[in-house]
């Protein structure tokens, strides 16, 4: 059996010999914001390509080098959102308005930054309820509440192994 890493290898190795060609998907005419570069990333089975901003606006310099999306749907380029560093965004997650992703954070499913909302450092957020959030205190909120259930769930879990060990102690 062929492991992941050498899988993804064998894909590299024939792109580089010109046995399969590495396409970047189309953008429209009207995206003069950013383009892709050269370099992808494979996460959950998809193909993520990292942008670089074709002109200046907001604090974005032409030629910056930002993060990783699947899709041009998935950054909009009428406004002054932008993906940095290492950040994903991809299926059908998309930021918009003045929003920001950055860090190592990965934005999928159906989740909408928008707003003013900044999301940075190691988290993920997904979802497929349609979550839009237009603050960083929307999605601080949202995290606290996710936080909470995964506590409760925790403390759920150790009182069933509790009542387990002893209801079957020897």
């Amino acid at each position: 059996m062929i492991s992941k890493r050498q899988r993804s290898t064998r894909h590299e190795v024939a792109v580089l010999l010109g046995y399969l060609r590495q396409e970047t998907p189309s953008l429209s005419k009207e995206n003069t914001k950013f383009g892709f570069t050269d370099e992808t990333l494979e996460v959950d089975g998809r193909t993520l390509y990292r942008i670089v901003a074709l002109k200046d606006f907001s604090n974005i310099r032409k030629g910056e080098i930002g993060g990783f999306i699947e899709n041009e749907d998935n950054l909009d380029f009428n406004s002054n959102a932008w993906i940095a560093d290492t950040a994903q965004a991809y299926q059908h997650s998309r930021v918009s308005g003045s929003a920001r992703l950055s860090g190592n954070t990965k934005l999928s499913g159906n989740i909408v930054l928008s707003g003013n909302a900044e999301l940075s450092g190691e988290v993920r957020l997904s979802g497929y309820m349609g979550h839009n959030f237009r603050t960083t205190e929307q999605v601080n909120a949202y995290v606290a509440e996710k936080v909470k259930e995964d506590e409760k769930i925790a403390k759920r879990i150790r009182e069933i192994s509790a009542l387990r060990s002893k209801l079957f102690r020897p």
